[in-house]
């Protein structure tokens, strides 16, 4: 039976403005982020800060690694939205990429009792990838960065992070 391994991208927007390289207006040919900007959280696996070591995954073929990703901002109104992951250079361990949306209800709290909530409909957008095989292998996921203001959005510009990441048989890296 397949599992889904969910992966946030976090990219801290402020740094990224901040870097001083413009952004990319070429979803093609998206800007570097600089490493520091970026970190990648998985469900059981822990963080992985943007430093050179690998994110190790168990995984099992047939298993699917599902990306999502967040603007950190402090208090400006930023979006990013995770629109590419492809293998840059390594294993060829995963498939394409597909982009899914489905609908869901989020819970909004009652600012006078935050137990009480009312269901919001809203629609979640993430990336698939199919695990093929196993290996150490770096995946580049393109980004773009979207500044809110009221109800106007602008797209700033493209950026990508190269994730390093290992996946490894789920079996072999059981205890016996």
């Amino acid at each position: 039976m397949s599992r889904d391994h969910n992966l946030l991208a976090m990219l801290d927007v402020i740094a990224i403005l901040a870097d001083g390289r413009a952004l990319s207006p070429n979803p093609e040919r998206p800007s570097e982020a600089v490493h520091d900007s970026v970190c990648l959280v998985a469900g059981r696996a822990g963080v992985l800060l943007a430093t050179r070591r690998r994110l190790i995954l168990d995984v099992d073929l047939g298993d699917h690694l599902v990306w999502r990703s967040r603007a950190q901002a402090g208090s400006a109104d930023y979006s990013a939205i995770l629109y590419s992951a492809a293998r840059r250079h390594g294993a060829r361990a995963l498939g394409p990429a597909s982009a899914e949306t489905e609908e869901i209800l989020l819970p909004i709290p009652d600012p006078a009792n935050p137990v009480d909530y009312v269901a919001q409909p809203q629609f979640d957008y993430h990336l698939e990838t199919p695990v093929t095989g196993f290996g150490a292998l770096t995946l580049r996921l393109g980004f773009c960065v979207v500044q809110r203001r009221k109800s106007a959005l602008t797209t700033l510009g493209h950026v990508y992070w190269d994730a390093p990441l290992v996946l490894e048989a789920a079996e072999a890296a059981a205890p016996s």
